[in-house]
């Protein structure tokens, strides 16, 4: 899993460990098999899902950066988005696989 940071990340907030890396990786893609994919596929195919940990609700859009920007401004509060792709992984995306954001308030 690959995680990006956004914003400026204060000094005292701790990095991810890989356990902690790993749970977070099991929670978005448990989320997205046994509550979206059957909703999302196959209309959405080709898009990307970004799906807000804590609180399950997601977003989705033609590339991560939308989704994400509008689970972020609907969750002032911070907390961890996980975006993978929606269907089949899109030749371009090939070893990027899921990936994690923290935002920062």
């Amino acid at each position: 899993m690959e995680v990006m940071e956004e914003g400026i990340m204060p000094n005292d907030t701790p990095v991810l460990s890989e356990e902690q890396m790993d749970r977070l990786s099991t929670m978005g893609r448990a989320l997205y098999n046994e509550k979206l994919k059957a909703i999302l596929k196959p209309e959405f195919n080709g898009q990307d899902v970004a799906i807000h940990l804590n609180t399950g609700g997601y977003e989705v859009g033609k590339r991560a950066s939308r989704p994400a920007l509008t689970l972020r401004k609907r969750h002032p509060e911070g907390g961890m988005i996980m975006i993978t792709d929606v269907g089949p992984p899109r030749p371009e995306d090939m070893g990027h696989g899921m990936g994690a954001r923290r935002s920062y308030r």
